[in-house]
């Protein structure tokens, strides 16, 4: 009597049915090799040129991976923009900015106020209304005309490029300029000073 065994035959065709395949939408997606899933995409790329199948599914798989990971970072890197966005008080003279930030991961977000004198962004509007070329104006160059100081000097200077910083935030709201924090400004309208703005040195 002939026994015929089925069992690894169907073990086999069930774990093929488990593996994971060559994506090929996956693979033609457009990604830049200056990212980790844009270097671990053209590894894969690579490997199915190379007729690599184990590789280049392995590669894939990872870049799902990495690629599950950015997006649940972006989701919580809104919804923390969201607790950490400026708000502003105006007074007669002055604005007080508040931010909430957090030291560590976990931490429960403290507020920061931070009190900016209206004669100072008074200062700012006419230097951003200096500029001809009203779109992306690099910070660098605003930082200069403002301080009057190399930027780089303005940088390692906390206290002045923080209160730049919450300037352009504050002109921001007001919506008079679209402020990149990648440093560029863009004026989006004509800027007229504060009227109740005094006359100090920053």
């Amino acid at each position: 009597m002939v026994v015929v065994k089925t069992m690894k035959p169907i073990e086999k065709i069930e774990n093929n049915l488990s593996k994971p395949k060559i994506d090929l939408s996956i693979l033609k997606k457009k990604s830049s090799a200056k990212t980790s899933s844009g270097l671990i995409l053209s590894y894969a790329r690579q490997f199915k040129k190379d007729g690599n199948i184990e590789m280049t599914i392995l590669f894939q798989e990872i870049y799902k991976k990495i690629i599950a990971m950015e997006t649940s970072e972006k989701i919580k890197m809104e919804k923390w923009r969201g607790v950490s966005g400026l708000s502003i008080i105006e007074h007669p003279d002055k604005f007080i900015c508040i931010t909430f930030k957090k030291a560590d991961k976990g931490e429960t977000p403290k507020e920061i106020k931070k009190e900016i004198k209206k004669e100072n962004i008074n200062k700012l509007i006419i230097v951003l209304n200096s500029f001809e070329n009203k779109e992306k104006i690099p910070t660098s160059d605003i930082a200069e005309k403002l301080f009057h100081k190399d930027w780089k000097k303005v940088f390692s200077d906390r206290e002045k490029h923080i209160s730049l910083t919450y300037m352009l935030g504050i002109l921001e709201q007001k919506n008079y300029i679209k402020y990149s924090r990648r440093g560029f400004t863009t004026i989006l309208n004509q800027m007229r000073l504060f009227e109740d703005g005094k006359k100090n040195n920053l």
